[in-house]
């Protein structure tokens, strides 16, 4: 089970049916992370049912989309372009815009950023800063920072570190990345895993074109989407509208024409693609691409006109 799945608003079914058929059929199930360290960010706590160590917790705070759907006064964004890593881009600009306060740890800076930031916080990329990472496996594995931070930029575990501090939040005087480690690891020993039942709430089914999206390979974040030699090879994916022959034949559409697309709020134009590996009645744009950035979400109802 994998990204494309995981874009799904019916992702928590797939996986649960999928973990069923593997059972039934006794076959193994491997659910991919979604992202390098996915699964370290549950183990920390970085869900909001969770805390470290995936305790549970009686205070449960709100997900990314409850958090755009029901728009907040404030918004701190750690390592995010709104514009290119969220589910539904429009949105999420639209609730950032809205805010009183956004607060963003970036290592990177974008015009869009500008425009719905208060404050710009420079952030280490993870290539600048010393920390772990776990596998789909679970296995940690530690790595030392390749070189210094650029100028004024830190480590993101230190600036959160600093803003804790500011806001009283207990238990987050950690002096070095060793003693935040070992209160990472202490908390996985004293929480076992349990396995609980789950209730699943299936989206209401759409009718019409609908358009599908994952990131590709060299969109997935904010340091390969600048990595020039990598956006020039093949499998880096323009943003564009992937369709079968059969659905442009329905849309009246040829290889090349210009076309909008809409998705409620959101909508771009761009380039018709002819390809027979799309499903029918199905668009793919990909995420994470410039021109896709002012749709709504990955997946759903969308039209499509040519210009």
């Amino acid at each position: 089970v994998g990204n494309q799945a995981y874009s799904s608003a019916n992702y928590a079914a797939l996986r649960e049916l999928s973990s069923l058929v593997a059972q039934k059929a006794s076959a193994s199930y491997l659910e991919v992370c979604y992202g390098a360290n996915s699964q370290g960010a549950w183990q920390a706590g970085v869900v909001p049912h969770r805390g470290p160590g995936l305790s549970a917790l009686d205070d449960v705070g709100l997900d990314a989309k409850a958090m755009l759907e029901s728009p907040l006064s404030a918004y701190l964004l750690l390592g995010l372009e709104a514009e290119h890593d969220v589910w539904d881009t429009a949105a999420a600009l639209q609730s950032l815009g809205q805010a009183d306060s956004v607060t963003v740890l970036s290592a990177f800076v974008t015009d869009t950023m500008r425009n719905y930031a208060d404050v710009l916080l420079p952030i280490a990329p993870f290539t600048e800063t010393s920390g772990s990472m776990v596998n789909v496996f679970g296995m940690r594995q530690s790595y030392r920072a390749a070189v210094k931070p650029l100028g004024e930029a830190r480590p993101a575990w230190k600036v959160l570190r600093v803003l804790a501090n500011e806001l009283e939040v207990e238990d987050s005087e950690y002096i070095d990345l060793a003693q935040l480690t070992a209160a990472f690891l202490e908390a996985q020993e004293a929480t076992p895993v349990q396995p609980a039942a789950v209730t699943i709430d299936l989206a209401a089914a759409q009718q019409g074109l609908q358009r599908v999206a994952d990131a590709p390979i060299y969109a997935v974040d904010s340091l390969v989407r600048r990595a020039a030699p990598l956006q020039q090879r093949a499998d880096a994916l323009p943003a564009a509208v992937y369709l079968s022959s059969q659905t442009a034949a329905s849309l009246q559409l040829q290889d090349g024409d210009q076309v909008l697309v809409e998705q409620g709020a959101g909508s771009a134009q761009l380039p018709a693609v002819v390809d027979d590996r799309v499903a029918s009645n199905t668009i793919y744009i990909p995420a994470g691409t410039v021109g896709s950035e002012t749709l709504g979400p990955l997946n759903g109802a969308a039209t499509v006109k040519r210009v």
